[in-house]
């Protein structure tokens, strides 16, 4: 089946991009605030490396890879347990043909879903722990890695190629898993 065919409920998506759209924004917009209101108590760019920078970079080296292995290993286990008994191929075909109600893409939205918002909940506590450095200390490093992190929250924006792509890429995985099995 062509990735292109499935037909993904819009307000599912749309609910989906609202998501990934807010996270990213609430932590710009709380970048913003204290880069705003924030009185220099020193050097404007401080360079300086303490135990909060420490503690920043630790978030990083542990969440960063956990924010893409995480959510994988939720994704993986949800669908297993939602589609175990279902042949998710044919199920896909048939509702986007509109043959029944799309049961099984709804469910796969709410498993996708699932997904991005722990891996981008996991990347938002580094961009506010960096946003709290900063103000605490003035470390312009915090400063940069809670913005860079924030671009990154943006590009994990889904849109509806994604999306597809990626339920066509579970329905292929579970029918090859089938298919070594008989």
């Amino acid at each position: 089946m062509n990735a292109f065919e499935i037909k993904i409920p819009e307000d599912r998506l749309r609910t989906a991009q609202i998501i990934a759209f807010a996270m990213p924004t609430g932590c710009a917009g709380f970048i913003a605030i204290i880069t705003t209101i924030m009185e220099p108590l020193g050097p404007p760019f401080n360079f300086e490396i303490d135990i909060l920078l420490w503690v920043l970079i630790g978030q990083c080296a542990m969440l960063l890879p956990a924010a893409g292995i995480i959510p994988s290993l939720v994704y993986k286990q949800l669908a297993k347990q939602k589609f175990a008994n279902v042949p998710l191929l044919e199920a896909i075909e048939k509702e986007s043909r509109g043959e029944v109600q799309p049961v099984q893409i709804n469910q796969f939205m709410q498993i996708f879903q699932t997904r991005m918002i722990i891996g981008s909940a996991l990347i938002e506590g580094i961009v506010l722990f960096g946003a709290v450095t900063y103000l605490v200390n003035q470390t312009i490093i915090g400063l940069a890695i809670a913005g860079l992190l924030t671009i990154v929250l943006y590009t994990r924006f889904p849109t509806l190629t994604s999306v597809q792509n990626s339920l066509a890429n579970l329905a292929s995985e579970q029918e090859y898993k089938r298919s070594q099995k008989v």
